[in-house]
C-alpha cells in the first residue's frame, strides 16, 4: 500500500492496491461481497486504524467481526439487520433508500445529509484517541447505503474529492452502486465543503453508480 498523504505524523494509507475476487476468502471471509478494506491508516507506525465496507452477512457473523478487528459498527439498515448486542461502540442510521422524485426531478432526503454527518462524527471519534480500531459500515448488501456513508466519510474527513474516493472504493469494492438521491446528497456535500463538484448529475431516479467529471470540466468550476 503506499501513502496517499501525510497529516503530520499520522500517515494516512488507502489501500487501493488490495482487490480481492469474489471467490477469495481470508479466514473463511468473502472479502468482497461481505466486507471490503476501504481505509486503513497508520498512526507514528504502530497503530492501525481501518474502516471496512459490507454486507449484512458480516454484520451478523461475529467470528467474521472479530477476524477483522471490528471495534465499532455504523448499521445503515436498522430495519432489515437486528443490532449485535456486543461491547462495540454502535451507531444506527436509518437511512431513506430511495430518491425523491417531484415535477421531473430527482431530489434527495434531507435526512441523508444528517446521517452522513452523525456517521462522519462517530468514525472520527472511534479514531480520535490514536487507538488501534476498526470500523464496519454496513447496510443489507453493502452497496447503496453503507457505501454512501462511507464516500461521504472519506470526502469529509479524509480530504478526498468525491471522484477519487468514488474510483477508490469501487477498486476494492466493485459491487457497490449509490442510488440517484444518494448521489445528489454526496454532491451536495462535497460542493459544500469544496465550493465544487467533481461528479455528474444523475441522470435519471433509477441510476446506480456515480459518472464522474472529466479534470478538464472539473477545472471549470
Amino acid at each position: 500500500m503506499q501513502p496517499c498523504c501525510v497529516f503530520g505524523s499520522c500517515i494516512l494509507r488507502f489501500c487501493v492496491c488490495v482487490n480481492w475476487s469474489s471467490s477469495e476468502k481470508i479466514d473463511g471471509i468473502n472479502m468482497e461481497m461481505d466486507a471490503s478494506l476501504v481505509y486503513e491508516r497508520q498512526v507514528h507506525g504502530k497503530v492501525k486504524q481501518r474502516v471496512f465496507l459490507g454486507s449484512k452477512k458480516a454484520a451478523e457473523n461475529e467470528t467474521t467481526l472479530r477476524a477483522l478487528g471490528i471495534t465499532a459498527v455504523v448499521n445503515a439498515a436498522p430495519s432489515q439487520v437486528a443490532p449485535q448486542l456486543t461491547e462495540r461502540a454502535y451507531l444506527e442510521v436509518d437511512l431513506y433508500d430511495s430518491p425523491i422524485y417531484k415535477d421531473g426531478k430527482v431530489f434527495f432526503d434531507p435526512r441523508i445529509r444528517q446521517g452522513f454527518d452523525s456517521t462522519i462524527i462517530f468514525i472520527d471519534e472511534v479514531f480520535s484517541k490514536g487507538e488501534t480500531g476498526s470500523v464496519l459500515v454496513h447496510c443489507a448488501g453493502g452497496i447503496s447505503r453503507s457505501a454512501s456513508l462511507v464516500l461521504a466519510w472519506l470526502v469529509a474527513s479524509c480530504g478526498m474529492s468525491l471522484k477519487a474516493a468514488w474510483e477508490h472504493v469501487l477498486s476494492v469494492r466493485p459491487i457497490i452502486g449509490p442510488n440517484a438521491g444518494f448521489i445528489f446528497a454526496l454532491m451536495d456535500l462535497e460542493k459544500e465543503l469544496t465550493g465544487k463538484t467533481t461528479i455528474k448529475k444523475p441522470l435519471s431516479m433509477h441510476q446506480r453508480g456515480i459518472i464522474t467529471l472529466k479534470d478538464e470540466e472539473i477545472s471549470k468550476q
